[in-house]
């Protein structure tokens, strides 16, 4: 039997072209095509599990480098360093700080100054000045982060947050119980 190569083939359809064109084929043709094709199709077996691997291992190259740039070259935080960050009871003291705020800060805006919308406003703007502060803070403590002045004001900005976020409450509870008081009288 000889090897039946591309050109071998061309050449044995250009001679024999008018056989291709008049004879039809044998009945068991189309069947004998077919049952080979299943033979051939049966034995090869095609993984897709490289190609999800590889997948894989892209996906979170790429998400890792993403947040490698993220925290070092374009986050607008990267030259702050927060009080947290400087040991792990600083941590706790941070989120036990940041916990009373929020409680407070919802008091504040939502429960019971939401009918005072100008003594809301007064006590925003307070508020941002010291955050501000704050951010100053945190750029200096990532250029000194062993010094103690810049630690310990840090400690002082959430205590004194704190400390009159409740001034502010206990004065409305004053002006609150007074205004009950003198509504009963009248």
């Amino acid at each position: 039997m000889t090897d039946w190569t591309e050109e071998i083939i061309e050449k044995f359809i250009v001679e024999n072209r008018e056989k291709f064109d008049t004879a039809d084929p044998s009945g068991y043709h189309g069947n004998n095509f077919l049952s080979k094709l299943s033979r051939r199709i049966q034995h090869v077996y095609i993984s897709i599990l490289p190609h999800l691997t590889k997948l894989f291992i892209v996906s979170v190259s790429v998400t890792l480098i993403s947040f490698f740039v993220w925290g070092n070259w374009l986050s607008p935080r990267r030259d702050q360093k927060t009080y947290g960050s400087i040991s792990l009871t600083h941590r706790v003291e941070e989120l036990k700080y940041k916990y009373y705020m929020l409680k407070l800060n919802y008091l504040i805006r939502f429960k019971y100054f939401k009918d005072y919308p100008e003594i809301r406003n007064d006590l925003k703007e307070n508020l941002n000045i010291l955050d501000a502060d704050y951010l100053q803070l945190k750029k200096e403590l990532k250029l000194n982060p062993k010094n103690k002045e810049i630690i310990q004001a840090m400690k002082q900005y959430y205590l004194f947050r704190i400390k009159t976020m409740y001034n502010i409450l206990s004065i409305f509870y004053q002006k609150n119980d007074i205004e009950k008081l003198t509504a009963g009288i009248t």
